[in-house]
């Protein structure tokens, strides 16, 4: 999920920006993560890599500390690497096989800035518009004002209940 801009950036212009440079650091961390820490690595075991000291910083890592051998670091760094890319490949036949709800999510991105979870599951499951999608939010609206509308007006009638309780007291 992460790599899927990084991916969408090199199907679509065969080009890469720094745009994705968050995201490809959040993976890596998660990757890092599975290796050192879950043990989620047939390559290394179930054996926990992870520095006592806590999050790597100025320049202190894996091969600078004294749990880990350099063998080990780089062992580590291999892993790291190949769920990184692992990812990053799924998310490109991900794409690539389904090109035409990239498309049409983008242009909705691009016209309404936002898609919700429903909208998003339209797209993937079905074979909705741009308009349809929008149809479904200002949908969602109308019924939210209703609802809010009909709480308002109920908590009024209270009140006003209330008032003439008071007033007959």
């Amino acid at each position: 999920m992460l790599l899927g801009g990084r991916a969408a950036e090199k199907i679509i212009f065969d080009d890469i920006s720094g745009g994705a440079s968050n995201d490809i650091q959040r993976a890596t961390a998660t990757a890092r993560k599975m290796v050192t820490e879950l043990g989620m690595s047939d390559l290394l075991g179930p054996v926990n890599y992870a520095s006592e000291q806590g999050e790597v910083f100025l320049g202190r890592d894996f091969s600078a500390s004294k749990n880990v051998s350099e063998a080990t670091a780089a062992l580590i760094d291999s892993e790291i690497k190949a769920i990184v890319n692992e990812g990053y490949e799924l998310a490109i036949k991900t794409l690539e096989a389904n090109m035409d709800k990239m498309h049409l999510i983008a242009d909705f991105l691009v016209k309404y800035e936002i898609m919700d979870s429903d909208q998003f599951k339209a797209a993937m499951e079905g074979n909705p518009t741009v308009e349809e999608l929008n149809e479904m939010t200002a949908e969602k609206k109308r019924k939210s004002e209703e609802e809010n509308a009909k709480r308002a007006k109920e908590l009024e009638e209270q009140k006003a209940a209330e008032v003439d309780l008071n007033e007959e007291e």
